[in-house]
């Protein structure tokens, strides 16, 4: 497991890659209403494998043991930043918002540190 003073460092061409092949898949709408209809999502990992979120379960993460989804099979430097980690991981996502696009002000009780969860965004393309 990574150290609290461990630096993550990531090629950003290898998740750009990544990022053209999982845009092959249909994203879908992300269920919460966080947002003004515009962000999208994929599942990498999921409970049951299940590519769509369904924010389904009593926290989010599905009904099912996560399972790595057909999009991170393909997805190989995903997959490798995922296992660098070296944590249980409960879902594994890629979000899309487009130009214009805005998530509102929320906070998941979840995926806090005060409830022993650590939510980690890598980001791939940015303006």
């Amino acid at each position: 497991m990574l150290g609290i003073e461990t630096a993550l460092r990531f090629d950003p061409a290898k998740l750009q890659h990544d990022l053209a092949i999982a845009k092959r898949f249909q994203f879908g709408t992300h269920p919460l209403k966080y947002h003004d209809g515009s962000w999208s999502v994929i599942n990498l990992i999921y409970g049951g494998g299940e590519k769509i979120y369904p924010h389904r379960g009593k926290y989010g993460y599905g009904d099912k043991p996560p399972e790595k989804t057909e999009v991170l099979e393909v997805c190989p430097y995903s997959n490798e930043v995922i296992e660098t980690i070296g944590a249980r991981v409960l879902m594994a996502r890629v979000s899309a918002l487009p130009p214009g696009g805005r998530i509102l002000r929320h906070y998941d009780p979840v995926e806090s540190i005060d409830f022993g969860e650590l939510r980690l965004h890598i980001p791939v393309v940015t303006h």
